[in-house]
């Protein structure tokens, strides 16, 4: 299972264009990974581009968000509202190559065991939100096996360059709920959310929780958590887990 799970490391440096147009030199291909290391779907990151300039003799940054594309056939592809030109950090692409289990809308969650921890990712996107609306509740629960150790937070793609949000995680203790996320803030009011690249440890006492073993006994866990969801309107019947494969 740690085979499946992938995290480049390092930076590149170039230009990241706002178009594709390689025949004059604006090529937003970056880098392609292996045939061992490609998602099964197109994902899309937030990462981090950092341009130095001088400063009087003194060395200074500029950073600013671009937004990465992994495709399936692992083209890494890089996307920006204005051309810029920096050091785009890699680290921010981290996904699992293997079938997860269904969280909600398109999200999907994935776990593994390792070194006597649990790290939990999740990939995927949701359907469209509303800030107005989605805000005030969260958008996403998590089971007891994938409680977060503290409130965290991520910043994460949206539906296109230039669309970022900022999703929290939280933890929660009782009826079989780990965690949920909530939409703090967004560039746009209405958009796809992506949750990729958000990747994180689990708290020690989540380890005696096992979110696949629950999911598949009817009188499990996962039912007590799913019939809590579903009665503070949490998690609507129809975003019920389901493995995916």
């Amino acid at each position: 299972m740690e085979d499946s799970f992938i995290q480049c490391r390092g930076v590149v440096i170039g230009t990241c264009p706002k178009t594709h147009d390689p025949e004059n030199g604006r090529n937003i291909r970056i880098c392609r990974l292996p045939v061992e290391a490609r998602p099964r779907r197109g994902l899309q990151f937030a990462a981090l581009s950092r341009e130095a300039y001088d400063v009087g003799g003194h060395v200074t940054y500029t950073s600013s968000r671009v937004t990465l594309t992994v495709t399936p056939d692992g083209w890494i592809c890089g996307h920006s509202t204005r051309e810029m030109q920096g050091a785009i950090d890699l680290s921010a692409v981290r996904f699992c190559k293997t079938g997860g289990l269904s969280l909600t809308d398109e999200v999907t969650l994935h776990t593994v065991d390792v070194g006597g921890s649990r790290l939990v990712c999740l990939q995927g996107h949701l359907h469209e939100c509303f800030f107005a609306s989605d805000s005030k509740r969260p958008v996403a629960m998590l089971p007891e096996s994938c409680r977060p150790q503290e409130v965290l937070s991520f910043v994460t793609a949206g539906s296109g360059p230039g669309a970022f949000h900022l999703v929290q995680l939280r933890p929660i203790r009782g009826s079989g709920i780990g965690g949920d996320l909530m939409w703090k803030d967004g560039v746009w009011s209405h958009d796809q959310v992506h949750l990729t690249g958000i990747m994180y440890e689990v708290n020690p006492d989540a380890l005696q929780f096992s979110f696949l073993d629950a999911s598949w006994t009817p009188a499990g866990d996962l039912r007590r958590w799913t019939q809590a969801g579903r009665s503070s309107q949490h998690l609507p019947s129809s975003h019920s887990p389901t493995r995916v494969t």
